[in-house]
């Protein structure tokens, strides 16, 4: 009305909001670097592919770096050079899993047979991975604990050298992180026919990828019949289990185990 008063003191929640935005906004900042540092580390995955596995590593003695790259893209090589896939009297294993040569024999379409497109094929699946992966821990946990497994994994030594190579287990572990995404999130789907079909798709995938994936499907039926676990209760049993564990697998140097160890009790 006419003749009031007009109050200068500012409203309490205006100090507030202003309170609320200046401590969000380092944090913001402190994601925004993190995103960063891990989006560096990531492309070095993606540098001088043509390099050899790196020698005088904990896993030297592994055969597949002689063998898998060569055996499992030898139809899609043979299906460019010579025009038939099949080579009578040799190891074929086209037929058992098919997935990966067919990539290979498209992309060799666009990039003729080497040895860098076929790693970069695997790359990329490493790098769909990070996402499947961070994707999946968000559905039950905080962004920070996401963003820190995922780091655990682009600076784990291990995934460096055998991300490289044109290998199954990439694209496999895409498949099954996929696969487990639909699952952990499947009572949010309206059409779960639907969602659930797509994960029967992933898991032939996963079968046509590796024929060893069928030991996978236990964690699928997990992720499918598991009841759902309260956001606070699983980031507490990831803050406690899930973290070391990701650093038992993915860090095998002591001292780096160690300070993960104590990163993850914080």
């Amino acid at each position: 009305m006419a003749g009031e008063p007009i109050s200068t003191v500012p409203d309490s929640n205006h100090f507030t909001g202003e309170r609320d935005e200046l401590a969000i906004r380092p944090r913001r900042w402190a994601y925004a670097v993190w995103l960063i540092v891990i989006g560096g580390f990531a492309v070095l995955h993606a540098l001088h592919l043509s390099a050899d596995f790196p020698n005088n590593t904990p896993w030297i003695s592994d055969w597949a770096k002689y063998t898998d790259e060569g055996w499992y893209g030898n139809a899609a090589v043979r299906a460019h050079l010579s025009g038939n896939w099949y080579l009578r009297g040799d190891f074929n294993p086209a037929p058992a899993v098919p997935v990966w040569p067919l990539l290979e024999w498209v992309l060799f379409s666009f990039t003729g047979v080497s040895i860098e497109a076929a790693r970069g094929l695997a790359v990329g699946f490493f790098f769909a991975n990070l996402l499947l992966s961070y994707w999946f821990l968000r559905a039950r946990g905080p962004r920070w604990m996401a963003l820190l497994a995922v780091t655990f994994l682009v600076t784990s030594p291990f995934l460096y050298c055998f991300s490289r190579l044109a290998i199954l287990e990439p694209m496999l572990t895409a498949f099954t992180l996929a696969a487990l995404n639909l699952a952990v999130r499947l009572p949010l789907f309206r059409r779960k026919v639907l969602a659930s079909a797509g994960i029967g798709v992933l898991f032939t995938l996963m079968m046509l990828t590796k024929t060893t994936a069928v030991f996978l499907l236990p964690a699928i039926g997990w992720a499918l019949l598991a009841p759902p676990v309260a956001a606070a209760e699983a980031g507490g049993a990831l803050r406690g289990g899930g973290s070391g564990r990701i650093c038992r697998d993915v860090w095998p140097v002591d001292g780096a185990r160690d300070s993960c160890r104590a990163a993850a009790r914080l």
